[in-house]
């Protein structure tokens, strides 16, 4: 087409037709014009194209991500519920000054002794992926404040790390038989179940119980017993409820994704 209006500019030249010439020239450069709008377009297409293809490839790594959390979330908020439930039980014990079964005592201790932290891979997930990709605002908006939101439960479950660590196990190492703490997680599958990624795994090494005997009750009639039970108590139900926020929020980023 173009060297259609070159031939046609060259005659009209030779004829001296100048205003036609100025007509065609200008049509000649149109061409090129509409030619190059149209080729930018075509581009502008394969790259959204792309660039559509990659959110895909983006939202359903970011949905298996969130639907891990959500899960994890879950079994975390089981076991600080068992642990809440188990520091009751105690505290019941030490009111009444009784015991219903010594055993138990060993049972519910094994179980104040757990740490139900979430480990999320999605905060780091952000940083290695282009999330600009996403074109839903409000999603975007839910990711860019789920860090936040993350490290409200985080922060709370490092205080009862460090309170565990640094005073609960210390207490009942002085004053009990840990040994059989211990032995007593190895047998509670249904907190196993909550620890475990694969549920179908188990303790090869077990601890076995202590021949040495220890009297359940004189644990209960030491005073600060009860004041590790009540942080217990205190410190996990906070959890349970930053927990639940945290699954509010994942509802609703796995509902913008699925829109």
């Amino acid at each position: 087409m173009i060297k259609f209006f070159r031939k046609i500019r060259q005659q009209l030249i030779s004829d001296n037709r100048i205003g036609k010439y100025l007509f065609y020239a200008i049509g000649e450069i149109l061409l090129v014009v509409i030619g190059i709008v149209i080729a930018l377009q075509i581009d502008n297409w394969n790259e959204n194209r792309k660039s559509r293809l990659k959110e895909k490839v983006l939202l359903n790594q970011l949905k298996q991500e969130f639907t891990n959390d959500l899960n994890q979330i879950r079994n975390k908020t089981q076991q600080r519920n068992n642990i809440i439930y188990s520091s009751k039980k105690l505290l019941e014990y030490i009111d009444n000054d009784h015991l219903d079964n010594p055993d138990s005592i060993v049972y519910y201790l094994q179980r104040t002794v757990f740490i139900p932290t979430f480990n999320t891979s999605s905060k780091d997930f952000f940083t290695a992926r282009d999330v600009g990709l996403i074109e839903n605002d409000s999603l975007r908006a839910l990711l860019a404040d789920w860090p936040s939101q993350v490290d409200q439960l985080v922060e709370e479950e490092q205080q009862w790390v460090f309170y565990r660590d640094n005073y609960h196990i210390k207490f009942l190492t002085q004053h009990f038989r840990t040994r059989n703490i211990y032995d007593s997680v190895q047998e509670d599958m249904e907190m196993m179940e909550t620890v475990f990624l694969d549920k179908s795994k188990s303790f090869n090494n077990r601890i076995g119980k202590s021949n040495r005997t220890t009297d359940p009750n004189l644990l209960l009639e030491e005073e600060d017993l009860e004041d590790h039970l009540g942080f217990s108590i205190m410190i996990h139900s906070i959890g349970n409820i930053q927990a639940e926020t945290l699954s509010q929020h994942i509802k609703k980023i796995l509902e913008q994704i699925d829109e």
